[in-house]
């Protein structure tokens, strides 16, 4: 679960492309395709296919693009604000 938060909140910062979510997300390759998979199926982000012009021929680089959907906007805002409970629950200790 803490994956795929850590993915929602790094598009949430605005990262989109997949090599740099999975950098600022500190996760593999495979990691990053199984959460952003995850994530697709339940609908927390979108997925954008960009029609950009590759500069040669055999230009691999994906076009895909990962944006926060409503409901995953709402999911992090959910942990976010149960977190910040946890965490002032416990400096009342």
């Amino acid at each position: 679960m803490e994956m795929h938060l850590d993915i929602l909140r790094v598009i949430q910062e605005g990262e989109e492309k997949p090599t740099r979510i999975m950098s600022k997300s500190n996760m593999t390759w495979l990691q990053l395709q199984q959460g952003l998979e995850f994530l697709l199926e339940n609908n927390l982000i979108t997925e954008k296919v960009t029609n950009e012009r590759p500069f040669r021929k055999e230009d691999k680089r994906t076009k895909n693009r990962y944006l926060l959907s409503e409901k995953g906007t709402s999911v992090l805002r959910y942990f976010r604000n149960e977190l910040s409970q946890v965490n002032n629950l416990i400096s009342s200790i």
